[in-house]
């Protein structure tokens, strides 16, 4: 009896650690398990890559905001390469959190197919967005960006509450000018660091390389 007990209990451990893509898609969209139990579900749906994209995506509309967030975070995490054609539609999504981890998967991947896509999410009117778009691009290095970034960071000041985001972003901008290292941008960056613009100030760190180009 003992012996058939521990060859169950093996069996359960053993099928734990090895489950399938379906068993961890199925803990994951299982409402009658706890949030905690299907987040870390989740987790693994992500380290599928491409194949946990829809789930993932699916989940990020849940009603239950802990388990939206979950899928979200689970989304940004995501490094496989052949994700990116997944990832990319999801640019275009009409909530902000899955445009965001969609947009800092593909920073993570670093497939120079995304970047234009993420190009263009500089021009969205949410801060939010664009600022994990500078992020990205920071991370993929392509120097062709460098015009579209340049539009943000000479985006007009305001001395309003509601415009702190914006200011993030500019000085997000600026550095990430200097990182790409586009020669174009030099007359650009001079500009704005010369200026009195608090904003510029903070994002003189990490534009050597854009001065020096």
């Amino acid at each position: 009896m003992r012996a058939a007990a521990l060859a169950a209990t093996t069996a359960l451990v053993v099928s734990g650690c090895g489950s399938s893509l379906e068993d961890d898609i199925s803990r994951a969209k299982d409402t009658s398990l706890s949030a905690v139990s299907r987040c870390s579900a989740m987790d693994e749906v992500a380290r599928e890559g491409e194949a946990g994209v829809a789930t993932l995506h699916q989940l990020a509309q849940s009603k239950d905001q802990r388990v939206a967030r979950c899928a979200t975070t689970a989304l940004a995490g995501i490094t496989d390469a052949e994700a990116v054609d997944e990832l990319l539609p999801l640019l275009a999504d009409h909530r902000q959190d899955v445009v965001v981890s969609a947009t800092t998967a593909l920073g993570r991947i670093g497939d120079r197919d995304a970047v234009k896509p993420v190009e263009r999410l500089l021009d969205s009117r949410d801060a939010i967005v664009v600022i994990a778009s500078l992020h990205a691009l920071q991370r993929l290095g392509d120097r062709r960006s460098a015009p579209a970034v340049e539009r943000v960071a000479l985006r007009p000041t305001s001395t309003t509450a509601a415009d702190a985001e914006w200011r993030t972003a500019r000085r997000l901008a600026v550095t990430a000018l200097g990182i790409l290292g586009n020669p174009s941008s030099r007359g650009t960056l001079v500009q704005i660091l010369s200026s009195n613009r608090p904003d510029a100030r903070d994002g003189r760190h990490g534009t050597g390389a854009g001065l020096q180009a």
